[in-house]
Formats: structure tokens, C-alpha cells, sequence
């Protein structure tokens, strides 16, 4: 990355089953749930900002071709909207409003699940916090993974969603 060298790569995705090579101008690290990734453009894919797993990465050659970085990248700027790694043109950010019960409100509270969080409104049984992101599929997860001890509140698109997840999963807990 310091280098400014272009990267020839072997990837292979999880929903995949072989890899593909491509070349990728590597512009950050980040670290997210215990796992590496790559932030690098892809020549392949009309230079678009894609995001790589390192433990995904089957090969790995630095060539002799070099690329300008943008001045005016920021890792930090390019992630404020996103919860973790997953990035994607198709998810706008947004306005959300997540409300927590029990003893999700404390730990909300001392872990902010985003830099944008406010918390908005506290009653004796609840707690609303409100956020301003991607809500991309980490940040689904992210809301999946509380149970029941966190509900969303906005966007009525983002209830839908999780909603659906919650049906679906339900139905695989049925007796048949």
C-alpha cells in the first residue's frame, strides 16, 4: 500500500467455487469481526471500490505498475457511513432509529454500535438510539444478533427486512 504497487490477485468468495484473478490498487486495511479485509479498486470492475477478505485471498503478487492514490482518500471518511466492511453503491445511508430494552440499554449506552449514535429518547423500559449509515447486511446481522432486546423502530424498509429474517428463521425452528 505505501509502495503505490498494483496488486495481481486470486479471490475467492464464500458463495463461489472457484477463485477469479484480478488486479487491485490497494488503498486500506481494516479490521472487523476478528477478520482482515482490503479496501483496493479493482481494475476489472471499472476501477470500483471493492472489499476483499484476506483469508479469501488464494494468490498474491505485487507487479512492477504503480497507481496515484487520491489525495483525498480517508479510510475513516469512506467507512463513516457503514457499520462494518460491507459496502455497496445499491444502499444509500439513512436515518435509523434502533430502540433497546433491558440490558441492551447499558451496554448500547458504553459501546456505541456506530460513531453516529444518539440516543434520542429514555422512558423506564426503553431506550431509543438513532443512527446515520448504510444499513448494509453487517449492520442486518448486527440488529439480528440482539434478539429480541433490540427493535427497529426506522426505517419502515429496514423493519420490513429484518422482519422477514425473523419469519424465515422462525420457520426453520417449526415442528414440521
Amino acid at each position: 500500500i505505501k509502495c503505490s504497487h498494483i496488486l495481481q490477485m486470486k479471490y475467492q468468495k464464500f458463495s463461489d467455487s472457484e477463485s477469479y484473478s484480478t488486479l487491485i490498487e490497494p488503498y486500506c486495511l481494516k479490521l472487523f469481526h476478528q477478520r482482515w479485509y482490503l479496501l483496493g479498486k479493482n481494475k476489472n470492475k471499472k476501477n470500483r471500490l471493492s472489499i476483499y477478505a484476506l483469508d479469501r485471498i488464494t494468490e498474491l503478487e505485487e507487479t512492477e505498475q504503480t497507481f496515484e492514490l487520491d489525495p483525498d482518500f480517508c479510510a475513516d471518511n469512506f467507512f463513516k457511513n457503514y457499520f462494518g466492511v460491507f459496502i455497496g453503491d445499491d444502499v444509500a445511508p439513512t436515518r435509523i432509529v434502533l430502540r433497546a430494552y433491558g440490558k441492551m440499554i447499558p451496554l448500547i449506552r458504553t459501546l456505541p454500535k456506530h460513531i453516529s449514535q444518539k440516543e434520542i429518547a429514555t422512558t423506564d423500559s426503553y431506550s431509543d438510539f438513532e443512527y446515520y449509515l448504510a444499513p448494509t447486511f453487517d449492520f442486518q446481522q448486527e440488529i439480528l444478533k440482539e434478539g429480541h432486546e433490540l427493535e427497529v423502530i426506522e426505517p419502515q424498509s429496514l423493519r420490513k427486512k429484518i422482519h422477514s429474517e425473523l419469519k424465515t428463521t422462525l420457520k426453520r425452528y417449526q415442528k414440521k
